[in-house]
């Protein structure tokens, strides 16, 4: 595991543990489980997946634990939850860089945008008067396996 990896996931049992000690909760074995399957997640996964991952590897966990675990994790500030506009949360690392994502009205892939373009958007808003304090950015389109033929493409 890569340095930066290793601190992130340290970084984000601390939190876990900060949380977890404020609210009286337990540290339990399959709490342990279902955050590192979390951890090791793509970005974007929905709460299906994480179960679907978490019974795969530890198929004596329960959806509810995760369901509970995955929203423990949101509280604490470890995940964010997302909705692209699909009817269909998903999760995340929390990051302190803001970043926006893409999503393709085909086939539900999300992807991250490069940091400059929400650098972009936060630097407009200076311009403009706006104080950012929040970042969000979705653009919709088609991935390029889903994307319409141009127009005329095809035709003789």
């Amino acid at each position: 595991m890569a340095d930066a990896n290793r601190e992130a996931h340290a970084a984000a049992f601390r939190a876990i543990a900060a949380h977890r000690s404020e609210h009286g909760l337990r540290d339990t074995v399959q709490r342990r489980q279902i955050v590192e399957v979390v951890l090791q997640a793509p970005a974007h996964a929905t709460l299906e997946e994480l179960i679907a991952r978490t019974r795969a590897l530890h198929p004596r966990v329960g959806a509810t634990t995760v369901h509970r675990t995955v929203a423990l994790l949101v509280a604490c500030g470890v995940l964010v939850k997302r909705r692209f506009g699909d009817h269909c949360a998903r999760y995340e690392l929390a990051r302190p860089i803001a970043h926006d994502h893409l999503l393709c009205r085909g086939c539900g892939r999300v992807e991250e945008c490069p940091p400059a373009l929400a650098a972009d958007s936060a630097e407009r808003a200076r311009t403009l008067g706006f104080t950012v304090v929040a970042h969000e950015c979705v653009l919709y389109g088609y991935c390029a396996a889903c994307a319409p033929p141009p127009d005329g493409a095809g035709d003789p």
